[in-house]
């Protein structure tokens, strides 16, 4: 698996479709941007898209358009076990999960000065669960530029942390993952993105299918170890008629 070709999204889903079941994974189907779903053959897949060479051919896919390079994207059922051949195929550049940035609701800007000792922190209330429309998933996508390094850290109301180990993601899957009282939540670390920005990753959901996030104030900490200082932005997804978190 070439974790580079993957989108933080995408290297979330892996890493989860690594370690847990099929069944765990295909339970909270419709409740997450992009889920994955059990085809009529009785296999695990989700939707994709590929960002590829103009002449690339893959079965089973439709043309989504051309990018101003020449090279082509996309979009595919493709199943989750045959997403590490994609990324071997030196025709295939990078593939994400199709989740449009304007799809996703609350947004949050924030500047973080440099230095370990200045971060900036982010606190986000998710509704209490015993609020009709509580949300099943809460996801967090973050974009900064892609010279800037940064540290995330995830806190959950309880006080349990998921802590992004390093600026930068070395080798294997970018994705950590934390379990808290009843919630869990996955962090990709921030990584280059095909749009030339570094994202990160968070998807915090209850431990249980069929239950909700921690209602609460969670918090979200931006370390800047880079020398100049980063502009920051945030949005939020919750799915269907759920209510959004709101950033305080």
């Amino acid at each position: 698996m070439n974790y580079e070709k993957l989108s933080p999204a995408l290297a979330a889903l892996v890493f989860e479709y690594l370690r847990f079941s099929e069944a765990t994974i295909a339970s909270v189907n419709g409740t997450r941007p992009q889920p994955p779903f059990i085809s009529a053959e009785n296999k695990l897949q989700t939707i994709l898209e590929i960002y590829c060479n103009a002449e690339t051919q893959i079965e089973n896919t439709k043309l989504l358009n051309y990018t101003s390079d020449g090279s082509k994207i996309l979009t595919a059922q493709i199943e989750l076990d045959g997403i590490s051949d994609l990324t071997e195929r030196i025709d295939v550049h990078y593939l994400s999960c199709p989740i449009p940035e304007d799809s996703l609701g609350n947004e949050k800007k924030i500047v973080v000065a440099p230095g370990k000792f200045t971060p900036a922190r982010v606190a986000f209330v998710v509704p209490s669960n015993s609020q009709p429309g509580s949300p099943h998933e809460v996801v967090l996508r973050g974009w900064f530029a892609a010279e800037a390094n940064c540290e995330i850290t995830i806190l959950s109301p309880g006080g349990g942390t998921t802590r992004s180990a390093q600026a930068e993601v070395i080798n294997g899957n970018p994705t950590r993952f934390g379990n808290y009282h009843s919630s869990q939540a996955f962090l990709t670390k921030p990584k280059l993105t095909q749009d030339g920005r570094k994202e990160f990753f968070i998807n915090m959901r209850p431990i249980a299918p069929q239950q909700f996030v921690t209602g609460g104030t969670w918090k979200l900490t931006v370390v800047n170890v880079g020398n100049s200082e980063v502009k920051v932005k945030l949005k939020s997804w919750v799915a269907g008629d759920a209510k959004n978190v709101n950033f305080i």
